[in-house]
């Protein structure tokens, strides 16, 4: 997906104080401009979080405003995870660049009551096979080899 992310100019200023998340609660009256960066957004194996940028002062880790907008959307996930009686979760995959360490299948399933951390496609479907009962809805969610765990559940 390729967005623009519009430019803007700020035509009145005021910081109203400060929030407890230390953020300034501010007042603004913004005005867009015909300038944009260019937002591409690839979904890929690796896990984590990747920020290129062809200006080598902007930060690309977890200093950057993007970043930590995708950090967020872990957390959302996990919320909606909840809802569900029982989360079974794979390893995040990996892929030709190192693990991102902030982002990993441990530190979701803590923020999941009830959830089972296994370590491969044949353990999620044995734990399903073990544990689901007649009635239950087994929903897989994930990319790669995940189609191959629901096959093996039935098997």
């Amino acid at each position: 997906m390729r967005l623009k992310a519009m430019a803007k100019i700020n035509l009145g200023l005021d910081v109203l104080g400060k929030r407890e998340d230390g953020y300034h609660e501010v007042r603004m009256i913004m005005q867009t401009i015909r300038m944009y960066d260019i937002l591409d957004i690839r979904k890929t194996k690796r896990p984590g979080i990747v920020l290129t940028t062809n200006l080598p002062f902007i930060p690309t880790d977890s200093r950057n405003l993007v970043y930590k907008a995708a950090q967020m959307l872990m957390d959302e996930f996990a919320k909606v995870l909840r809802a569900a009686d029982q989360v079974v979760l794979l390893p995040i995959m990996g892929s030709r660049e190192p693990n991102d360490p902030t982002i990993t299948s441990a530190k979701l399933a803590a923020q999941i009551p009830n959830s089972v951390l296994v370590d491969s496609l044949e353990a999620a479907a044995q734990w399903v096979k073990d544990n689901a009962r007649e009635g239950d809805l087994v929903i897989t969610l994930g990319c790669g080899d995940i189609y191959k765990a629901s096959k093996m559940m039935v098997k």
